[in-house]
């Protein structure tokens, strides 16, 4: 038996589809632009040690935990990967962390995750 098909379900399934893609792209690119104030505050304190110490990979490593909380259906090191590389490419979102905590401090958390995930 033939299951005749309408334009009208095929519009429809194509719209769920591109709504579907818009909501996760949305919710990916918000959390690329967001790091919790707390995360650069705490990596702040301790940046005289280097963005490879174990004590900046803990906060690393607690950022990645929020994440996936935040974030459940997404790889979260993927993800924040391209947080790190889109705050390295656009800088015009680091002037006021690097007001508020030192020059280069955006900077320094790309290092550190950099350096996380290549331990």
């Amino acid at each position: 038996m033939d299951v005749k098909t309408y334009p009208e379900d095929i519009i429809s399934n194509n719209f769920n589809e591109v709504i579907s893609q818009i909501k996760k792209e949305d919710t990916a690119t918000r959390f690329i632009q967001i790091i919790p104030e707390g995360i650069i505050e705490k990596m702040a304190k301790k940046r005289e040690l280097g963005p490879a110490f174990y004590k900046i990979k803990k906060i690393v490593k607690e950022y990645e935990s929020f994440s996936k909380q935040m974030c459940p259906n997404e790889n979260i090191p993927q993800l924040i990967l391209k947080q790190a590389k889109y705050l390295r490419e656009n800088p015009q979102f680091t002037q006021s962390v690097d007001e508020k905590y030192g020059q280069g401090m955006y900077e320094f958390f790309v290092q550190a995750v950099e350096a996380y995930y290549q331990s």
